[in-house]
């Protein structure tokens, strides 16, 4: 389970929350279950089948353009940190819960 922080830019369409918990292995599946959760999400952080050019991805404090199949835990970590940085500077960040 993964802990979302939803920047405000993307708040509303999430009933304004602020944070979301979302099941998750792959960076695709958390973006598929925000989406569920927020109708339209996907398609502002995704293009064409990857992360938006503008967007960046922070596991653990390292920012990355990930690919979507990229899993969750594959850094031999049992908790992170992640962030999807827009150039706006909103974040959405992740926590995972420890396996």
């Amino acid at each position: 389970m993964a802990t979302v922080w939803i920047p405000s830019l993307l708040r509303p369409l999430c009933d304004n929350q602020s944070k979301l918990d979302v099941p998750a292995e792959t960076l695709e599946a958390l973006l598929r279950g925000l989406d569920a959760a927020c109708p339209g999400f996907y398609d502002r952080v995704v293009e064409n089948g990857r992360l938006r050019p503008e967007l960046a991805v922070a596991i653990d404090g390292e920012a990355h353009s990930y690919p979507l199949h990229e899993r969750l835990r594959s850094f031999g970590i049992s908790r992170a940190v992640s962030s999807i940085f827009p150039s706006s500077f909103n974040r959405i960040r992740v926590r995972l819960d420890p396996v």
